[in-house]
């Protein structure tokens, strides 16, 4: 009787250890297979979002100039690459109808309607020109310079406090970093199908305030006035509107100012402004360690389409522009 419980016993113990082995055996398995798996999957994602298997994303305006690398080094895209020259290529306008009906309002008359910018104006028109204001801390470099123009989550906080979007806007703005602030308002209105806006700056911090002007088609015309050297007014001319006039003016002491006139072939492409502004920067003309924006000794474009203007200011300061 003892003789058969020992044989039944070891019976149990071996059938036990079998089932044992067998289960590390499929353990294993599985884990090889799930690591086969999470390995594809990464590469899967690795090249995606290096943009190589994306048939709907045009890379060719993010990549770099082909390298001699091995061929099986990845190539990596950079979405701040800065154009060498004021060309934008091939910008293409919109030709779907206009969402309204003909004659429900003035398309020639200004407004806050470029809502990404924290100040921008431009008509109804499609061709509209289009005017914005950005600002930057005054550097020696503009590497990773960061320029504040569209409404982006930067630190900055602002809010049209009285507004309608049509015919005048005041919008308080705050730029805190690093225990320095430029405290600024912004105020517009509209007169007929002109505007004034005046730019009212307090800051202990260098700043330079950049506004711009730009043209949408390629036939308008651009002619810079300037006074002492500093770029005082713009003459233009844009066909629906006929001639107009734009001046600049400051209250208070400037720490320097610079300006950039060009041609930009065909025309404007309203989505590259930030990287044209960054690629003109160089040390300014007045030997202070500040950066301002210049057309690099290139001779004056007989048939400019694009101005911008940078005051570069410290304390209280009132900017004007009619």
């Amino acid at each position: 009787m003892e003789k058969s419980k020992v044989i039944k016993f070891i019976f149990i113990g071996l059938i036990g250890i079998i089932c044992i082995i067998i289960l590390s055996l499929v353990v294993a398995i599985l884990v090889k297979v799930y690591q086969k798996d999470d390995d594809s999957g990464s590469s899967t994602t690795t090249a995606i979002s290096m943009g190589n298997t994306s048939p709907e994303m045009d890379v060719t305006s993010l990549s770099s100039p082909p390298s001699s690398a091995a061929p099986n080094t990845m190539e990596t895209f950079s979405t701040s690459k800065i154009p060498t020259s004021p060309k934008c290529p091939n910008p293409q306008k919109s030709n779907l109808p206009l969402a309204s009906l003909p004659g429900a309002y003035d398309t020639l008359s200004w407004g806050t309607y470029r809502a990404p910018l924290y100040f921008g104006l431009r008509m109804r028109h499609p061709d509209s020109p289009l005017f914005g204001l950005m600002w930057f801390r005054q550097t020696t470099t503009a590497h990773n310079l960061i320029l504040k123009h569209y409404c982006e989550d930067d630190g900055v906080r602002c809010m049209w406090s009285d507004a309608d979007g049509e015919t005048f806007g005041t919008q308080p703005i705050v730029d805190i970093k690093d225990n320095k602030a430029t405290i600024f308002s912004t105020d517009w209105i509209r007169v007929n199908r002109s505007w004034e806006a005046q730019i009212n700056i307090d800051t202990n911090e260098t700043v330079s305030f950049i506004f711009y002007f730009a043209y949408q088609d390629s036939l308008s015309k651009l002619n810079p006035v300037y006074t002492s050297k500093t770029l005082s007014s713009i003459n233009g001319n844009f066909g629906p509107l006929g001639n107009f006039q734009l001046y600049f003016s400051s209250s208070g002491k400037i720490v320097n100012d610079a300006s950039l006139i060009i041609n930009i072939e065909p025309m404007l492409d309203a989505g590259i402004v930030n990287e044209l502004i960054l690629s003109s920067f160089l040390p300014c003309k007045d030997a202070s360690s500040n950066i301002c924006i210049d057309n690099g000794g290139r001779p004056p474009d007989p048939n400019p389409n694009f101005a911008a203007i940078q005051f570069t200011v410290n304390g209280k300061h009132l900017l004007l522009l009619k």
